[in-house]
Formats: C-alpha cells, sequence, structure tokens
C-alpha cells in the first residue's frame, strides 16, 4: 500500500512539476506523509498500551488475595509483560513517546514487584517455562536501517532533502534569477544560520532533532562557502579558506560539546557531497581537495577528543575514493608536485588520526580489549591506497615506486619501534610491523631486476623466520615462509620473461644458490626452536612440520640451479657426468652440515644417492662400453667418495633398514662399476 500511495502522488506532482526531479518530489512528499501517518499510529498504540499497563498494575494493587490466573486467551486479555514489550519495540520510532516509554517501564518497577509477590502461584502449581525460542542471525544491515529509521526519520529526511533542495536551488537560481550572486549565497548561509541557532537552542530539550539540524546547517556552511569560491568568486582563497578552517572547528565543537556523533556524521557526510552535487566537471584540484584537507582536519579535531570510528571511516573513504577517481579521470604529469603534497598531507593527517584514540582513557574496564581502540581500515587501508596513488604519481621514474615502497617501510618500522615496549599497542605492534615487512619486499622487485627477486626474497623470508623466532611472533614467521614460496614464483617470472643465461656466472645461478641457503637457514631456525620446545617441555605445534619441507624447498633450488646450468652450458655427451658430480655435491654438503650443526634431519636427503648412482650404474651399463668414459673418470670418484663419508657420518643415525639398503646400493654400485670396467678393458682380448 505504501509503495502505491507513493507512487500515485509522484505521478499527481509531475504533472504539474514537469521533468524527472517533480517525480522524486512527490515521491517523497508522499513517503514522508506516509511514515508521519505511521508515528501517529504507532503513538496511538503507545497510550492504548500505557493505560492497560496502569490499569492491570492497579487492579493488582487493590487485590488483597492472589486472584487466579485467567482462562482467557492471552491475544484477549494482555498481561502485564506485553504493553512493557510493545513499549520497548515502539519507544525508538518516535520522539514524541519517548517519556511514555520512559516512564512505564518505570511504573513496572516500581509497582509490580508487590503485585508479583502477590499473584505468583506456587512452584507445585508452576507450569514448566516454555524452552527459549531459536536464537536469530544476526543482520548486517541492522545498524544501517537503525539509524536510517530510528529516531524521528521525518527529520532526518527533511534535513537530507533540504540540503539538496538548496544545492539545487542555487544552481537554478544561477541560470534563472536575476539577483546579484552575494544576496543569493547571503540568503542560503542566512538559512543555515537559522537551523543552527535554532538546533543550539533545541539541543536539551529534543537532542536527536536538535543534532539533525546542526548537522544539516554545517553541511549547507560548507556548500555555500565552497560555491561561492569554486564558481563564483566572491570570495578569496585565504578568507574562504579561514571561513572553512572556521566551519570545521564549529563543527567538531558542537559535535564535542553535545556528545553527538550524528552531528559529525552529519556534517561530514554533507562537506563531501558540497562540491560533488554543484561540480561542473572542470574542477581546480588544488582548491577541491584543499577543501577536503580542511573537513579531515576537523575530523581529526574530533578524533583528538572522541573516538568515532564512523567518522574517521567517513573521512577516509570520502578522501581517497574521489582522490582515486580523480587521478585516474583527470591526471596529468604536470599536477605531480601539488598531487604529490597533498597525498603525503592526507596520509600523515589519517596515521594521526588513527592514533588519537590512544589519548582516550580506557574507559571499559580491564575486560576491555587491549586493541578495541584499533581501526583495522585505517591501519591496512591507508598504506595499501596511498602506495597505489603515489605508484601512479611515479611509475615514469627508474626508481620512484622503490624509493616509495622503501619511505613507507621505515614509517611504519619506525611506528613499530615506538609500540614495541607498549603492551596496549600489541596489535597495532603486529600490523604496523607487517606492513612494513610487506613494503620492505616491494622494494626488491621496485629496485632490482627480475633474476635478482627471488634470491633477495628468499633471504628476506629466513631472516623474518629467525626474526619470528627471537620476538615469538607467528605473523613474521607466516611472512617469511610466505616469502620463501614466493621466490620460486620470482625465478619462474624471470625465466619467462629473459629466457635462458648466457653466461656461466649468471643471476640465475646466484639467485638460486641465494634461495637454496635461504631455505636451508630457515629449516634449521624451525629445528632449533623445536629443540628448545623440547628441552622446557613446551608444545611445538605443528610448525615443526616445516622443517623437512623447507629442505626438500632448498633441495629442489639446488637442483633447478644445477639443470638450467648444466642443460645450457655442459656438452651433452658430458651431461651425465655433470649429473652425477651434482648428486654427489649436494650428498657431501648435506652430510657436512649434519656432522658440524648435529642436524640429523638434513642427512635424510642423502638416503637417496646410493639409489641413484645404482641407477646411473644401469644406465651405463646400457649406452656406454665404459663407465670412465665422457667424465666418468672424475664423476664415479666423486660419487664414491661421496657414498663413503655418508656411511661413516649419517648411516650411524640412520634407521636399521634405510642404513642396509644404503650399504647394499654402495656395494652394487661397485661391483657393477667394476664389472662394467672389467668387460671394457677385457673387450679386445
Amino acid at each position: 500500500m505504501q509503495f502505491v500511495l507513493i507512487a500515485i502522488a509522484a505521478v499527481f506532482i509531475a504533472v504539474f512539476w514537469r521533468g524527472d526531479f517533480g517525480v522524486l518530489i512527490g515521491a517523497l512528499i508522499a513517503w514522508l506523509l506516509w511514515q508521519s501517518r505511521q508515528q501517529q499510529n504507532a503513538i496511538a498504540a503507545l497510550q492504548q498500551a500505557l493505560k492497560a499497563v496502569q490499569a492491570q498494575l492497579a487492579a493488582g494493587l487493590g487485590a488483597a488475595t492472589p486472584a487466579p490466573p485467567a482462562a482467557a486467551p492471552a491475544a484477549t486479555e494482555p498481561s502485564a509483560a506485553t504493553p512493557a514489550a510493545f513499549v520497548a519495540a515502539q519507544a525508538p520510532r518516535v520522539e514524541a513517546g519517548d517519556e511514555i516509554a520512559a516512564a512505564a517501564p518505570a511504573a513496572l518497577a516500581a509497582r509490580a514487584p508487590a503485585a508479583a509477590v502477590a499473584s505468583t502461584p506456587s512452584p507445585a502449581a508452576s507450569p514448566r517455562p516454555p524452552p527459549p525460542p531459536p536464537a536469530a542471525r544476526p543482520d548486517a544491515l541492522t545498524p544501517i536501517k537503525a539509524w536510517l529509521f530510528g529516531g524521528n526519520t521525518i527529520v532526518k529526511a527533511g534535513v537530507g532533502i533540504l540540503f539538496i533542495g538548496l544545492a539545487f536551488l542555487a544552481k537554478y537560481a544561477s541560470e534563472h534569477v536575476q539577483v546579484p550572486v552575494e544576496v543569493r549565497l547571503a540568503g542560503i548561509a542566512a538559512v543555515a544560520v537559522a537551523l543552527l541557532v535554532v538546533g543550539w537552542r533545541l539541543r536539551a530539550s529534543r537532542p536527536g532533532y536538535a543534532q539533525v539540524l546542526q548537522g544539516g546547517a554545517v553541511a549547507v556552511l560548507y556548500l555555500t562557502l565552497f560555491v561561492a569560491f569554486r564558481f563564483y568568486g566572491v570570495l578569496a582563497v585565504t578568507p574562504v579558506f579561514a571561513m572553512m578552517v572556521a566551519v570545521a572547528a564549529l563543527s567538531a565543537a558542537l559535535a564535542v560539546l553535545q556528545d553527538a556523533r550524528p552531528l559529525a556524521v552529519i556534517g561530514a557526510l554533507g562537506g563531501f557531497a558540497a562540491p560533488l552535487l554543484i561540480s561542473t566537471g572542470s574542477g581546480n584540484h588544488v582548491a577541491l581537495f584543499s577543501y577536503y584537507l580542511v573537513l579531515d582536519l576537523g575530523i581529526a579535531a574530533v578524533a583528538w577528543h572522541r573516538t568515532w570510528r564512523s567518522l574517521n571511516l567517513i573521512g577516509f573513504l570520502g578522501t581517497f575514493i574521489v582522490a582515486t577517481a580523480w587521478g585516474v579521470l583527470k591526471y596529468a604529469p604536470a599536477h605531480y608536485a601539488s598531487s604529490q603534497g597533498l597525498l603525503i598531507a592526507f596520509f600523515l593527517l589519517f596515521a594521526a588520526v588513527m592514533l588519537m584514540p590512544l589519548r582516550q582513557p580506557d574507559r571499559d574496564g580491564p575486560t576491555h580489549r587491549a586493541d578495541a581502540w584499533l581501526q583495522g581500515s585505517l591501519l591496512f587501508g591507508l598504506p595499501t591506497i596511498t602506495f597505489v596513488l603515489q605508484h601512479g604519481l611515479v611509475r615514469h621514474s627508474e626508481y620512484g615506486s622503490a624509493i616509495s615502497a622503501l619511505v613507507l617501510a621505515a614509517f611504519y618500522v619506525g611506528i613499530a619501534a615506538w609500540m614495541r615496549s607498549r603492551p596496549r599497542l600489541a596489535t597495532a605492534f603486529e600490523g604496523s610491523l607487517a606492513i612494513g615487512t610487506v613494503f620492505l619486499t616491494l622494494v626488491i622487485p621496485f629496485a632490482l631486476d627480475a633474476h635478482s627477486t627471488a634470491g633477495a626474497w628468499a633471504l628476506e623470508g629466513a631472516g623474518l623466520v629467525w626474526l619470528g623466532f627471537r620476538q615469538s611472533r607467528r605473523l613474521a614467521r607466516a611472512f617469511g615462509y610466505a616469502l620463501l614460496l614466493l621466490a620460486g614464483g620470482a625465478m619462474l617470472f624471470a625465466f619467462d620473461r629473459h629466457g635462458t643465461p648466457a653466461t656461466f656466472f649468471n643471476a640465475y645461478f646466484f639467485n638460486g644458490l641465494m634461495a637454496a641457503a635461504a631455505s636451508l637457514a630457515a629449516a634449521l631456525f624451525v629445528q632449533r626452536q623445536a629443540a628448545r620446545a623440547d628441552a622446557h617441555a613446551e608444545p611445538a605445534g605443528r610448525e615443526p612440520l616445516a622443517e623437512p619441507l623447507l629442505i626438500a624447498w632448498g633441495t629442489l633450488w639446488l637442483l633447478s640451479a644445477a639443470a638450467l646450468q648444466i642443460d645450457t652450458f655442459v656438452e651433452a655427451r658430458l651431461q651425465f657426468a655433470a649429473w652425477l658430480a651434482c648428486f654427489s655435491g649436494v650428498a657431501l654438503l648435506y652430510t657436512g652440515l649434519c656432522a658440524m650443526l648435529a642436524w640429523q634431519r638434513i642427512g635424510v636427503p642423502v638416503m637417496a644417492h646410493a639409489p641413484l648412482h645404482m641407477l646411473g650404474a644401469i644406465v651405463i651399463a646400457m649406452a656406454w662400453d665404459r663407465p670412465l668414459q665422457d667424465g666418468g673418470w672424475f664423476a664415479w670418484p666423486l660419487a664414491l667418495l661421496a657414498h663413503a663419508m655418508a656411511l661413516r657420518q649419517l648411516a650411524p643415525r640412520w634407521p636399521t633398514v634405510p642404513r642396509d639398503l644404503v650399504h647394499a646400493f654402495g656395494v652394487l654400485v661397485l661391483a657393477t662399476l667394476g664389472a662394467l670396467q672389467g668387460r671394457a678393458l677385457t673387450a679386445d682380448w
């Protein structure tokens, strides 16, 4: 029914007011009338409910003996709980019923105990209470609905229509009314001042209504000053800037004095919407973002005294959404200096806004979360969008993005260092350190070529794993493991982009060695931490599983680097011997690490050395005349040396079955090589 009436009113008014705007006005008027009728019905229902409560309480107090409960259905005779619940449900919808809604629970609290004592049946006769209904799922839109439709909805909608109407009135008057522009702007400003005065006078008796009026007045003042400067040139930049600062300070002061978050929100929304409503598309970006900077300074002034997340979020989103849209559509290299200065100013301002709640005392007691002051949208969203915009500004410079990432990394690492010794800032410390690490990681691909990224990321990842264990920071270790994994993707990207290397000592080779060393170092850090946990009888969790995975990852790096070198620079007839030497070199390296560092798991891959060389002996028996040809003269002695070292250093630490198999494979390899060499020596006999 509501939508039918709105549609009829929209069509009716559109007949007399030609154009789409008449349809909009008609629909809004019909909606306001419908809301007014709904609130009148709610007030009448509240009055009836209050009368029923008073009558029942009077009857309960006048009864000398307990009366049995009535047998009538609950729908025909209201109980004491029903009117109270109805009052509680309807009270937020209408401002006129606030006193009624407040009086009903008070009356119940004052009078109901005596009646309850007199009318409560004995426990034996009382029926079993029904099971509680299932809890309803929380609605994510509940706060938005409560703000839009709670309280006096007509006042909120009316102020919004007034603001939009004044904006269109200013634009219409500039085109059709022959009145000096100063008079027009002064009239609009006078309306705003009148709304402000009325709202201030009603702040005690009608706080909700007063705050909406004051918020609309502040938004209209912003609109008037911006139009006077931007479109008509009535005011110069210095006075209009000073007056905008004054309006921002006034809005902040009114919000703080009245503890009125809606006032601050309405003023901020109106201020950010003003340039968009009257924009012609040819704006001056310095004037626009200087205006937004003034608005954000007002938000910062409020944040100095109150922790209002919604207000901070409005300022952050309003500023950077418009900045991103302008950067995509209008930015030119000639705007670099002004854009860079404004971006730095906005970044520092919102970073300060994020930290301002630390000035507020912890009002919620010891059970309050220590990190409740932190706003994640500013902690993580601010550096992200700032770097994206900064990259757009400096993408044509050779090292512009790298330097920008380095500066942001230094900024957040510095903040983390300041937060480290403060327990209340533990969560913020983790987040700031993580952000600094991310930007430090981004320096590498922007500053170095694709060849060098993999090794640098891997070394940084190993460093983060070490630091994470030293400081007991899981987040730092997680970043370290991720970087070690991403190094492989960076190497594949470099190979796909640059192709095979041209010289033996090349970036692929050195970066592969660095990544392998970093992976093995990270595995050693995991092993040492697990050993300390075992020594102190502490639970180590599942993280020790990372040790064998990191050893395998490091081994894969070594073999991949060797494969690229062998395939590119070794002759085809010598490649088999080169692979034998590579496997033997890895076995010798792991044997030495196991012996020097008392690191048992690093010796596990060496178990595969003897079976691999057994396969090599079989290949030689089928393809070569003698085992020492085509490089076999140096590869097989090295393989036997590695096998002997493994048997001496590692075999005593291996389980029985693998150790026996390795011994058996070694004997078979030696016998096969001897038989093949003997066959080669006696072939001409």
